[in-house]
């Protein structure tokens, strides 16, 4: 994985899945962890890479590596349900 964050700009490698987006905050899978980008006035400005890589535009306020454990949980849980 690799960021790259110049001037209200961040440039993401090895994207796996984008979640979701809106102007407040990113939501996507980096290899297999989820991260969430949060900030104000943000904007896809690139896709390329066979839709690997990104660039995401505004202010960026936080980049939060989502817990693991809480996944597994959720996961778990419908395994069991569906036992």
């Amino acid at each position: 994985m690799k960021m790259i964050l110049s001037e209200n700009e961040l440039e993401i490698n090895n994207v796996t899945n984008l979640k979701e987006f809106n102007e407040q905050k990113f939501i996507l899978t980096i290899d297999t962890t989820l991260y969430e980008i949060k900030g104000d006035g943000l904007e896809l400005k690139e896709v390329y890479n066979n839709n690997t890589s990104l660039k995401i535009s505004g202010n960026i306020y936080s980049i939060e590596k989502k817990d693991h454990k809480e996944n597994a949980e959720k996961k778990s849980f419908l395994k069991r349900l569906f036992s």
